[in-house]
């Protein structure tokens, strides 16, 4: 019987050796380039679509985007971690907003993945976003993407017209102390 404890107990210790190993080689990464094609539905506000610097009701790129860094939500209306999470995110765009060196340099995007207009339209209204949402009911977002997508995702980019899209940070799951992601953002702006 003891014999039989010890060997599930080096089975369970290798299982998750291997399943730690697996995970370390998931590292989620985005690529900037082929971030930069991908087409979004445009906002349905005028209010989001002004914020971005966009008119009209074409398609848009993220470089379109009217901003020097561009931090980008990828969250789903059924995650419970976004939902729980979306307070945290508007805490930080506040801060971001009430930020003289920050505001209309640093834009907010969010991208439904998996969802649809009326899902992300849910979202906002449920959880009083003050920023830009777009569904990815497609999703675009895990095509130019290493790894599985997991919901909430955050993507810190800056922008440049010559270099274009540059990933600065990836971050999957909740922020946590916002005060420290800000210091992502502002590190971001100086490279920018």
């Amino acid at each position: 019987m003891q014999r039989i404890v010890v060997l599930l107990a080096l089975t369970g210790c290798l299982l998750g050796l291997v399943q730690g190993v697996s995970l370390a080689a998931e590292k989620f990464q985005v690529d900037a380039a082929a971030l930069a094609k991908l087409a979004f539905e445009p906002p349905k506000t005028e209010q989001e679509k002004q914020y971005l610097g966009l008119s009209g009701t074409e398609k848009f790129t993220l470089p379109r985007i009217k901003a020097r860094v561009i931090v980008v939500e990828v969250f789903s209306m059924y995650c419970p971690i976004c939902q729980a999470e979306a307070e945290n995110v508007n805490e930080l765009h506040r801060l971001v907003e009430s930020d003289a060196a920050l505001k209309g340099k640093v834009k907010f995007l969010g991208v439904g993945a998996g969802n649809t207009p009326f899902e992300v339209n849910v979202f906002r209204e449920k959880f009083n976003v003050a920023f830009a949402l777009v569904p990815d009911d497609g999703f675009q977002f895990q095509k130019v993407s290493t790894g599985v997508l997991k919901t909430p995702t955050f993507v810190v980019l800056s922008t440049d017209r010559r270099k274009g899209l540059t990933v600065v940070e990836t971050h999957v799951g909740r922020l946590g102390d916002v005060t420290k992601y800000l210091k992502t953002i502002k590190k971001a702006m100086k490279g920018s």
